[in-house]
């Protein structure tokens, strides 16, 4: 909405939220100056340097023959970025993840995740369905509460738990 149409309280939420977006601007602002200061760098800065370092030095990835990615499905578009110039070169990429892991809001979601992958890097996708990193009684609570989730992403094949039945799980 325009501003002369917002009814008070929106205005007073707007202005709220003016307030908070300038704060959240200047504490990003202080931590970069600080971190530059130090010379401290974050998991941001350090694929923002390698995409620069791979952009002007192409052959520092020569020798690297293989890519692996862990947690694909949180992928920023830097780190897309940064994949694709790795990838560049035919090298053999492995991308790990689960879809319905997907925390990180930069990241695009779970389908478009996939069409990514298989249209940018000539990927292909395997679905991993055998699962060993937990009980029968945990994925069947974990299924449970995401599988009301409209935009996740449905395997053509069925998960299947692989590991010894365990404890009963409560829900509290």
């Amino acid at each position: 909405k325009e501003k002369a149409t917002l009814s008070p309280t929106e205005r007073k939420a707007h202005t709220k939220d003016l307030a908070r977006q300038r704060d959240e601007v200047r504490v990003f602002a202080l931590y970069q100056a600080r971190t530059q200061k130090i010379g401290q760098y974050d998991h941001t800065d350090l694929i923002s340097l390698a995409t620069t370092l791979i952009k002007s030095h192409p052959d520092v990835i020569d020798r690297y023959r293989h890519v692996l990615i862990d947690n694909f499905q949180d992928l920023s578009p830097r780190e897309r970025e940064l994949l694709k110039l790795l990838a560049k070169k035919k090298r053999s990429v492995w991308a790990i993840g689960n879809t319905d892991q997907a925390i990180n809001e930069r990241a695009l979601p779970p389908r478009e995740i996939l069409k990514w992958f298989e249209a940018e890097l000539n990927a292909k996708v395997l679905n991993l369905t055998n699962v060993r990193r937990l009980t029968p009684e945990i994925a069947g609570v974990a299924e449970r509460a995401i599988s009301h989730n409209t935009e996740r992403f449905k395997y053509t094949e069925d998960v299947r738990v692989v590991i010894a039945p365990g404890k009963m799980v409560t829900v509290i």
